[in-house]
């Protein structure tokens, strides 16, 4: 199937390689999902595979579930990413592709 990469509009210092590293990870699955190191899901900051999801996601719109994570937990082949995993691979170390800048002091704190 195809495979989007799905991500929020606040995250402004995407890596690359982060995101080719989830969607090689989702190849022949459900998607990828990026696990935070406290177990907190990043499902803006994914790979899914277009017709599973799209089936999670009508199911859930029919049921009235408004829970952003309702569709992925419809999935059944999902591969969890950890964040330590990303660091080992070294393709974000200080993991700066999943910032959500939402205001100026973020932008302030989070500009190099």
């Amino acid at each position: 199937g195809e495979y989007v990469f799905v991500v929020a509009c606040d995250m402004p210092f995407l890596k690359a390689d982060v995101v080719e590293f989830l969607f090689k990870s989702a190849k022949g699955h459900d998607g990828a999902l990026p696990v935070s190191d406290d177990g907190i899901y990043e499902p803006l900051h994914a790979v899914y595979c277009t017709g599973p999801m799209l089936a999670g996601t009508k199911k859930a719109i029919e049921q009235g579930e408004r829970f952003i994570l309702a569709p992925i937990f419809d999935l059944e082949d999902m591969v969890l990413i950890e964040m330590d995993k990303i660091r080992e691979l070294d393709l974000d170390l200080e993991l700066k592709t999943f910032l959500n800048v939402n205001t100026l002091e973020d932008i302030e704190k989070y500009t190099i």
